[in-house]
């Protein structure tokens, strides 16, 4: 009985290492959607502060009640 148990031990942190092994060898996890290495500069729209990418200032400023109302 005793040796049964330790032969299980055994071939349990056996299959640990190996799992460990593997997981070290595929890598870290692909970034998520949408991830960019060279991130975007964020701009300060002059009107009300919020900061957006640069692409997105159009947007924004078109969709704002403060920037939108036709004030500047």
């Amino acid at each position: 009985m005793l040796t049964k148990l330790i032969l299980f031990a055994v071939l349990a942190i056996i299959a640990w290492r190996l799992w460990q092994g593997a997981m070290v060898r595929r890598g870290p996890p692909p970034p998520p959607g949408g991830f960019t290495p060279n991130p975007e500069q964020l701009v300060r729209c002059d009107r009300c502060g919020v900061r957006v990418p640069a692409s997105e200032i159009a947007t924004i400023r078109a969709n704002c009640r403060q920037c939108a109302d036709g004030r500047r």
